[in-house]
């Protein structure tokens, strides 16, 4: 019975295959049945430290930073993360009282509706005032967190919170254009009085939104609170030049592997200088304050004055510095570009026809030898390579997979920094009736709004093609870089654990030896370093080798200790990347104590050599958080919805929608298939997956249905 029933068993599995087989031949012409071409993103690593630096006693027993700086961090992440929320949702708010009917008929009708009326605007109305809560929170914690910043080692924490800064810049300038905040408010106590009678908390209700009335009437009230809360503390100029120079130094230095970054930081220091300006009697003047280097700022100014601020719109910093009570001519001289020599490199640097042409060949030698070096990756991975081959193989895959994504940097920035000057600067109306004279379309030049006059008559032919170009030049290096996902995050993982425990044992081994032999100052920072960072091969290994009598001993010294740690792929984790990084920034400071002479003709505890070393070290290890997030940095330098997202301009122009001929995706599509047989045409499909990142930014970033739905009918 048993051998009857699995006799049947295999026949039945034979003619299953055999109606798939034939199925599979029958439909083989119309279906598809290969796997994509592209790897399936799996980030192991999230963006965000999951543990809020919790885990800080287990990689710092020595406690080199506080616990209050750590507690500090993890509560600003949390405050950017709320914030950047609350920009989501106010940029993509649009007028609810504009849909609902006026309320009509007997008084019971009219009640009834205005009831109706005040259910719907109520938790829009909510997700408005979180905002004015936002702001109280946000001010609180950022003098908080500010207080803590006392020295070079703080770093970590002057940088964020110099991202919260932006992020409460981004929302009042969200607010200050979205009208229809106010005129939802009003509609809203309107519906509140007629009904207050069947409502709960009436009068919590009732305060709120005259609390709200005066929030939405003034301009920029978060950085308002913020800047009259922080000069209320001691030091704060020091404090407001100290996070300048560091968004300055990171600007200069390239710490910033993603462009969003980059801009973040322009933004910061302008709205720093406008900070720190007071009226006179109120505080320092930022353009006569000897602690701010104005020179090193206004060269960050007069190469990129305008820069993109959120979604369509652009944050314009000669306007944001023009705001400062004690602005005048001599500092627009200094900080912004004012020579004919300067507004000619001003403009070569938004040239994306030149930068095009630059970044083409690159592109193309770097699409070619990526690949190449991957398969070479994987056709000696079967084989048992030795340490320096694993680790050349290893630093091969980590340096092509940096430059990789340094080129989707410059590709990308050139497109938003180019959309962000268009719209600065919008057509004149001389230039637009000439485009308008050439076009089929033609019309009167009052007819046109303002989203046109950015973008649709603010391109030459030369710029469509060069955007088209750039923007193939995106996708073919995020196909390069979607094939280092994988096997190959292994040899990247590889690479930054070798270049860690090379600094650690390797650079610091003699000047940690020297310390704890003369028992300097310095020995105890060195050996709280060295347990934090280095890795050893086994326990007693780790125990000798933190051993002060094993560190002066002779055969130490004489030793090679380039290969005292084990290869293998363990990277440092979040936190200790970031406590390794504030140590090592403590120590090779110019103002830290053990860089400096103690006296006339004494050498410094902390020579120069090492001192260059640890800042060498600290720019690079500032690449290994996003390349240890490989999926997700490619992800970010591919996205390129800003090309698409105009809510802005639907407020700015008081439409409710642009029709598709505005569309700058379309609008690139249709230049490509105007040029008919040229180069242009195998790249037609570039402009339109423009809309895939829209669509994707509507489900995941925004959130927004009616998001995704606009964009799905234009791609219909």
């Amino acid at each position: 019975l048993l051998q009857s029933r699995s006799f049947g068993l295999m026949a039945a599995a034979i003619s299953s295959n055999e109606q798939l087989a034939s199925l599979q031949r029958d439909f083989a012409p119309h279906l598809e049945l290969q796997p994509p071409a592209d790897r399936v993103a799996c980030n192991l690593r999230p963006r965000a430290n999951p543990t809020n630096y919790s885990d800080r006693k287990a990689f710092d027993p020595t406690g080199v930073l506080s616990a209050d700086e750590a507690t500090g961090m993890a509560e600003l992440e949390a405050l950017e993360a709320r914030g950047l929320e609350l920009c989501s949702a106010l940029y993509t708010y649009r007028s609810i009282a504009r849909a609902l009917p006026t309320a009509g008929g007997d008084d019971e009708n009219k009640r009834a509706m205005y009831l109706t009326s005040f259910e719907v605007l109520h938790p829009h109305v909510q997700r408005v005032k979180e905002l004015m809560y936002y702001k109280d929170d946000a001010v609180a914690k950022f003098c908080a967190s500010l207080a803590l910043c006392t020295g070079p080692g703080s770093d970590g924490l002057l940088l964020a919170l110099s991202r919260v800064f932006d992020v409460v810049a981004v929302l009042d300038s969200i607010k200050d254009t979205k009208a229809c905040l106010s005129n939802d408010l009003s509609v809203y106590k309107r519906a509140f009085a007629h009904c207050r009678a069947d409502v709960t908390n009436a009068d919590a209700i009732f305060n709120s939104n005259n609390a709200l009335q005066l929030f939405l009437a003034e301009k920029g009230p978060l950085l308002s609170a913020l800047k009259a809360a922080v000069h209320r503390l001691p030091g704060a100029e020091e404090s407001i030049c100290a996070m300048a120079h560091l968004c300055a130094e990171a600007l200069e230095g390239g710490w910033c592997l993603l462009p969003a970054e980059r801009h973040r930081m322009l933004r910061a220091c302008a709205c720093l200088v406008w900070m720190l300006d007071c009226p006179a009697g109120g505080g320092p003047n930022a353009f006569l304050s000897r602690k701010l280097r104005r020179d090193r700022l206004g060269r960050l100014f007069k190469v990129s004055p305008v820069v993109p601020l959120y979604g369509d719109m652009h944050a314009n910093l000669p306007l944001i510095l023009r705001r400062c009570p004690n602005f005048s001519p001599a500092a627009a001289a200094e900080l912004l570009p004012h020579s004919r020599r300067e507004m000619e490199s001003l403009t070569g640097s938004y040239d994306v026809v030149a930068a095009a042409g630059s970044l083409r060949s690159l592109v193309v030698e770097y699409t070619v030898s990526l690949p190449a070096l991957l398969r070479r990756a994987d056709a000696l991975g079967g084989r048992r390579l030795g340490r320096d081959e694993r680790g050349a193989l290893a630093r091969a895959v980590y340096e092509q997979v940096l430059r990789g994504c340094r080129y989707m940097a410059a590709v990308h920035s050139r497109l938003s920094e180019f959309v962000a000057w268009k719209c600065a600067h919008p057509v004149g109306d001389a230039a637009l009736a000439e485009s308008l004279a050439e076009s089929a379309a033609g019309g009167p030049a009052e007819a046109i709004n303002g989203y046109e006059r950015a973008l649709r008559h603010n391109l030459s032919a030369a710029e469509c093609g060069a955007l088209v170009e750039m923007l193939s030049m995106l996708d073919s290096l995020r196909s390069a870089l979607r094939r280092a996902e994988g096997r190959a995050e292994a040899l990247l993982r590889h690479s930054i654990h070798e270049q860690t425990q090379a600094f650690v044992h390797g650079a610091l081994g003699p000047t940690t030896r020297k310390a704890v032999k003369h028992d300097k100052p310095l020995k105890k920072a060195l050996l709280g370093l060295r347990g934090l960072a280095a890795d050893f091969p086994s326990r007693e290994a780790r125990a000798e080798g933190m051993d002060e009598a094993v560190l002066k001993s002779k055969e130490f010294k004489a030793g090679d200790h380039a290969h005292d740690f084990p290869p293998r792929a363990a990277p440092p984790a979040m936190t200790q990347l970031w406590l390794l990084r504030s140590a090592v920034r403590a120590l090779s400071d110019d103002r830290s104590l053990f860089a400096q002479k103690s006296s006339l003709l004494a050498e410094p505890d902390l020579s120069r050599e090492v001192a260059k070393e640890m800042r060498s070290f600290y720019v690079q290890s500032a690449h290994f958080e996003p390349l240890l997030q490989l999926s997700a940095t490619v992800e970010a330098l591919s996205d390129v919805s800003f090309l698409w997202t105009r809510e802005f301009y639907l407020e700015l122009c008081d439409v409710v929608q642009f029709p598709t001929s505005m569309s700058l995706p379309w609008v690139l599509t249709e230049h490509v298939l105007r040029q008919r047989n040229t180069p242009l045409m195998p790249l037609l499909l570039a402009p339109l997956g423009v809309y895939n990142c829209c669509a994707d930014a509507a489900l995941r970033q925004h959130k927004q249905q009616h998001l995704h739905a606009v964009t799905e009918g234009e791609q219909l």
